[in-house]
């Protein structure tokens, strides 16, 4: 076994699992070949992988072991995130530290080699030791640096998983039990005037934690540091001796130059600032689309190139002033030996310079996101809960957060227990704020309050889980048939699961409300689970839920607008602006009705889809078409010449110090400023076309990045709406940021790999076929693993979603969660889980890396031994210059063909994110009538709002069964229409809908985003709903969960994300006004006063249903009725048993007799 540096543990001793791979394979295979991943790279090869083929997981990195490690750590560092990484993973950091330092000795092993043998073949008769041992150091240097790089890389790769799943783990706990409400104020406070200057938070601030940066700034960016510290003193040395003072030029040159990349990083920083401030005055767009984070990527991709011009410019100027301080200031020969040597060195310098580079700005970032994760636990405050008791509240007065102007105040209640307790009042007023009070969600400033610890809680807006029905309803209870079929039969969920693909929004409240009835909890809330139910679904659902046995000895308090349910309960409490105004007892007991069980069935539904689980595999030419998005085949053309000259450039300069070298041993004197000069003018031209390739490709990516997305554009907005139903939200980002840069990598690395086979194999003609052998081998290896990562990356990718999900999910349902006795810790369980399925996946997709790598480091030293070999061989028959030329390309073949294979295999997998976003292109369009006989209507379209169906079959996806069949009707101008049915009719033709959405702003652009309203039309419609009760309360504010209040709505009013500092009633009268700014001929409305009190539905109605011209009734799709009301209320029908079980029963009747 080779894991003792992994895990300071033992096994646990009555575990019966399997051990992984990992943990039973010997100590070669583990510290240098890791054979033990050679199973799936041959199974990858063959084929698809799943999960079931990666190894398992190994006992001492399963997330259920790390969480009270990392607690204990946090413990004994002072709280500071970063010194509780240093103590968790002092092991894993120690080996690192061990690692780094021989890797960068080794890195310099194969140079010294390089200089020795290079000196022996201009010096034969000096040597002292054996010219093959040097040849030997060829092959060992490179491959003792592998054993030594990867063994840290594998160290650092497995630290990453660690601390995301220590992190993940913590932050998920202190979310949970954190209170809210305390941390709010100040936090909110802090952030006032350091976020956006207006006085609000960044959405989502506390929660978006990067804990990948976290992981980077322990596992890779600190040890980087120290490693690139080593070999640059080291290699700093070793061209001292060789070179003498002139090395010292060198340096200060390099230190001269190092804060220009810094320079760059603080100039594009503050252009960001810049046009980010641009974006958010005229160019709104950028907002409303939420493009602020692509826009700094794209500006990130700009400050990157401009920093990798730099470090590639930077080392070379380096060598040409050392060069030119050794032979013209010190006066000495250029020898091979010297040449080459000090030109490798400064390859290793130039890579070492690109990866401090780099480092500096992930240590800037991880530096960040430390101080935002220590600053979410400093001002971590446990939830208090209440007093353990029945329901009841004393005196007591309430708030939101210590700011908020509304509170419940003075509140006496004392629920009935075991009784059913009705909660009812204007939109507004703080009926939810009741509920969330009781849960101890709130912030209780006086009194006292009592509550059970275990409450099953229905949220006025639904929450639900990206599970299946079956397992939403059970909530991670026992599964009972008898009961299941029951609820589900209660709450009617049968006749809907069977017509709809997908979840309504009735259905979705509905599922909640099973949720908590399937519970076996002896307290239930329920907030307003009855908006947009037909008459006929609410008296079912009320008769067969709220009067049977399903709910008997059990604590229900339920908030609602529906007055007779208020007349039957047992307790009633009218709220208004905080303040309780009509507690009403009723004594009344309501007998339980028996009912039959249904044999209900499996109900598989989900949702959304999950992501597309198909491996894409990019055809052959998808590089040259995303090469010809560029701009055309004459664009791609010049960027591919571009990257040529680029490459010969630099090769220019290795070959031209080979004739330098040459030079010495050809005549006496030597032309130093000649050949320096011309050594000078192809370092210059070599880095204006390496800047004009960047520059080039830059271009290219923003046009394609701007092509595609305007296609992406188009096509997404000409789907169907099924297909928003079934495609569940995702960004397809990466065409912007890497797809661009991997194409200029390969194409470079490319033609660099061809001019170095081709390099040694001119020189050395006898080697090229071994050359050759040796490449082809490479590549087969890295098909291999290319086709073996894109696997195991899709497999990584689709286990990380899962582990996201359930994060997002529960804090949306936070409330519930915690009103659960025990549910934290069960989906703690459950996060541990997926957390283990993410760690399994994302190690095998590092080991994996490490595998190939390790093949091509052998494959390439394989090349430089035997570039060695023969050049001893052929001493004397070829100059010592082009013997430099060749060893030096033989040395740093390794390198081309490690970053060839690395960069195809996400090339590869990238033009699959290309070929996505075509495929997204190419979706099927909504039909379009293209009759050349339709004339286009006038800009005045349509006069009158007349509309008629001629047999009409509609279905929400083309293979689901039909919710409208062959239904026929007209609608004419100036007619008022209802349509009524039962909940999933296909009543829903909506403008208006039963959701209502807000955008983020004031409500004047809210009423009016096209701004082509007037301000006077605005006022008008804000007026004509201002006078009812939900908006002229002057106290009214949100029901949900922002603390932000609403008291005089003006069209400067400001609007949260989504509305949320406003109550679901006030939302749908905003709604109501939108419509009267929009004066269209045609308004529909989906039961747009659903969430309304019943004063304000009543003064926006104005009017009962006998009042209307016409009524349609609709039953599974199909017309059923059709007239007048008071007609069809005389022909005894489905419209009059709707009437007379309606709450206005006894009025409608009445009229209807008249």
């Amino acid at each position: 076994m080779g894991s003792s540096f992994c895990f300071a543990g033992s096994y646990p001793s009555s575990s019966r699992r399997r051990p992984s791979p990992e943990e039973t394979c010997s100590y070669f295979s583990y510290y240098v070949s890791y054979g033990w991943v050679t199973k799936v790279i041959l199974k990858g090869f063959r084929g698809k992988l799943t999960l079931g083929d990666l190894p398992s997981l190994p006992f001492y990195d399963g997330p259920l072991l790390w969480l009270p490690r990392i607690q204990d750590a946090r413990a004994r560092g002072g709280g500071t995130t970063f010194w509780t990484l240093i103590i968790l993973l002092r092991a894993e950091l120690s080996k690192m530290i061990l690692c780094a330092t021989l890797t960068a000795i080794c890195e310099l092993i194969a140079p010294f080699a390089m200089y020795q043998l290079l000196d022996y073949l201009a010096h034969p008769e000096l040597a002292v030791v054996r010219p093959v041992l040097w040849v030997c150091l060829l092959f060992i240097g490179p491959m003792s640096r592998s054993v030594a790089f990867h063994q840290y890389i594998f160290t650092t790769t497995r630290l990453i998983v660690r601390v995301k799943i220590s992190m993940v783990q913590e932050i998920f706990y202190k979310a949970m039990r954190r209170d809210e409400n305390e941390a709010m104020l100040d936090e909110t406070t802090e952030s006032q005037s350091a976020n956006n200057g207006h006085g609000m938070p960044k959405a989502g601030s506390k929660r978006n934690l990067k804990t990948g940066q976290i992981a980077n700034l322990i596992s890779y960016d600190v040890d980087a540091i120290i490693q690139a510290r080593d070999i640059l003193t080291i290699a700093m040395t070793l061209l001292y001796r060789m070179l003498g003072w002139s090395s010292m030029a060198g340096l200060a040159v390099m230190l001269l130059c190092f804060p220009i990349p810094t320079f760059l990083a603080r100039r594009m920083s503050s252009v960001h600032t810049r046009a980010m401030k641009a974006t958010d005055t005229p160019i709104r767009t950028i907002k409303y689309f939420a493009w602020e984070h692509a826009m700094s990527e794209k500006i990130e991709e700009a400050r990157q190139a401009e920093q990798r011009i730099i470090g590639d410019f930077i080392p070379l100027l380096t060598l040409f002033v050392m060069f030119s301080c050794y032979t013209l200031g010190m006066g000495q020969s250029l020898t091979s030996a010297t040449a080459f040597t000090s030109l490798s060195l400064i390859e290793i310098l130039r890579s070492q310079f690109a990866w401090i580079s780099r480092t500096t700005r992930f240590v800037a970032q991880a530096k960040a996101s430390l101080g935002r994760i220590d600053h979410y636990f400093e001002t971590f405050i446990d939830m208090q809960h209440h007093p353990e008791g029945p329901p009841s509240l004393s005196n007591a007065t309430l708030s939101r957060s210590r700011a908020s102007k509304f509170k419940l105040r003075n509140i006496t209640l004392h629920f009935i227990k075991q009784g059913m307790n009705v909660v009812t009042g204007p939109s507004g007023s703080g009926k939810t704020s009741l509920l969330l009070s009781l849960l101890g969600e709130t912030i209780l400033e006086a009194g006292e309050v009592t509550c059970p610890r275990d409450v099953a809680y229905a949220s006025q807006s639904a929450w639900l889980q990206n599970d299946t029905i079956r397992n939403n309803i059970l909530f991670n209870s026992a599964f009972e048939l008898i009961r299941y079929d029951r609820v589900v039969d209660a709450c009617c969920l049968l006749q809907d699961l069977g017509q709809l693909p997908q979840c309504d929004l009735t259905l979705r409240q509905r599922l909640a409300l099973a949720r908590v009835i399937y519970s076996k909890a002896s307290t239930i809330f329920l907030d307003d689970v009855f908006p947009a139910l037909d008459v006929t679904t609410a008296v079912h659902l009320y008769n067969h839920c709220f009067c049977s046995d399903l709910l008997h000895g059990r604590t229900v308090i339920l908030v609602t607008q529906i007055p007779w349910i208020g007349e039957q309960a047992d307790f009633e409490v009218r709220l208004d602006g905080g303040v309780v105004r009509i507690p009403i007892s009723v004594a009344r007991v309501l007998a339980a009705t028996g009912l039959a069980s249904r044999k209900s069935p499996g109900i598989p539904h989900r949702f959304l889809q999950r992501g597309s689980c198909r491996q894409i595999r990019p055809h052959e030419m998808a590089f040259y078409e995303y090469m010809v998005v560029f701009g055309g085949h004459k664009y791609a053309l010049f960027a591919l010449c571009t990257a040529l000259a680029s490459q010969l450039a630099f090769f220019a300069m290795t070959l031209w110090l080979s004739v330098w070298v040459g030079a010495y041993s050809d005549r006496d004197a030597v032309d130093v400023g000649f050949y320096l000069g011309t050594y000078a003018a192809i370092l210059a031209s070599f880095n204006i076309l390496t800047a004009l390739n960047s520059l080039v490709f830059q271009n290219g990516a923003w046009n394609a990045a701007r092509e595609m997305h305007n296609r992406l554009v188009q096509a997404v907005l000409r789907v169907p709406l099924s297909w928003y139903d079934i495609i569940p939200t995702s960004t397809r980002n990466s065409l912007d940021s890497l797809l661009a840069d991997l194409s200029k990598e390969v194409i470079n690395v490319f033609i660099c790999l061809v001019l170095r086979v081709g390099a040694i194999g001119s020189i050395l003609p006898i080697f090229a076929v071994p050359t050759a052998f040796v490449c082809v081998i490479g590549f087969i290896v890295g098909d291999m693993y290319t086709r073996t990562a894109a696997s195991v990356k899709r497999i990584a990718a689709e286990s990380q979603s899962p582990v996201f999900a359930q994060f997002s999910e529960t804090l949306a349902g936070l409330s519930i969660v915690r009103a659960r006795s025990g549910m934290i810790d069960i989906l703690g369980r459950q996060l541990g889980q997926k957390l283990r399925v993410y760690a399994r996946a994302a190690e095998a997709q590092y080991n994996l890396n490490r595998w190939v790598s390790v093949r091509t480091d052998c494959a390439a030293a394989t090349v430089a031994l035997g570039a060695g070999s023969i050049a001893l061989i052929r001493s004397g028959s070829v100059s010592a210059g082009l013997v430099g030329f060749s060893l030096t390309n033989a040395v740093g073949l390794s390198r081309t063909i490690i970053s060839l294979v690395r960069n195809m295999n996400e090339l590869e997998i990238e033009l699959a994110c290309f070929q996505r976003v075509r495929e997204y292109v190419d979706l099927p369009v909504e039909e379009e009538h293209s009759d050349p006989s339709v004339v286009a209507p006038p800009a005045s379209w349509p006069c009158s709002g007349t509309i008629e169906f001629r047999n009409v079959t509609a279905r929400y996806t083309p293979d689901g069964p039909g919710i409208l069949k062959n239904i026929s009707f007209a609608l004419k101008s100036g007619e008022r229409v209802a349509i009524v049915g039962r909940t999933g009719s296909g009543k829903i033709l909506t403008i208006i809908p039963q959701d209502n959405v807000l955008f983020s702003g004031d409500i004047g652009e809210n009423l009016d985003p096209s701004s082509a309203a007037d301000c006077r039309d605005l006022e008008n419609a804000l007026k004509a709903c201002s006078g009812l009760t939900a908006l002229s309360n002057p106290s009214s504010t949100t029901d949900g969960y922002s603390d932000q209040i609403t008291p005089n709505i003006s069209l400067s009013t400001q609007v949260t994300s989504g509305g949320q500092n406003f109550s679901h009633g006030q939302r749908q009268i905003l709604s109501l006004a939108r419509a009267l700014v929009k004066r269209s001929k045609l308004i529909l409305l989906d039961e747009a006063t659903a969430s309304m009190d019943h004063e304000t539905d009543a003064g926006i109605r104005s009017v009962t249903i006998i009042d209307y011209d016409r009524v349609i009734v609709m039953i599974g799709g199909e017309i059923l009725e059709v007239g007048a009301p008071k007609e069809l209320f005389e022909k005894k029908g489905v419209f009059a048993d709707m009437v007379i079980q309606g709450r206005e029963a006894e009025e409608l009747v009445t009229a209807f007799k008249l």
